[in-house]
């Protein structure tokens, strides 16, 4: 009878020792996908950091003249639109050159 709960005792701490160890598994694997989703989110965090700035640049009047001049665009004024609009040079308006 002894031997019994021996072997009964063994037999359960062996099953406790063998679902902790799995547990213990599945805590590492999901904290080793907690760091990359992580990692992954900083990247992306600079990425949109990076296209901020250049959209920042971008915007700036200085690089806005130099894309017109670079792009042959003509500009022109709210008022001159709407004398162009009733004109029949409204293709010319808006495409440009």
């Amino acid at each position: 009878m002894n031997a019994l709960r021996i072997s009964v005792l063994l037999f359960s701490f062996g099953c406790v020792g063998i679902v902790l160890a799995g547990i213990r598994v599945e805590q590492t694997r999901c904290m080793a996908r907690i760091q990359n989703t992580r990692l992954k989110q900083l990247s992306l965090r600079r990425t949109l950091q990076e296209q901020q700035l250049q959209i920042a640049r971008l915007r700036s009047p200085d690089q806005l003249t130099r894309r017109i001049d670079r792009l042959r665009l003509q500009v022109f004024a709210p008022e001159e639109i709407d004398q162009i609009a009733t004109s029949e040079n409204l293709n010319f308006a808006l495409v440009g050159d």
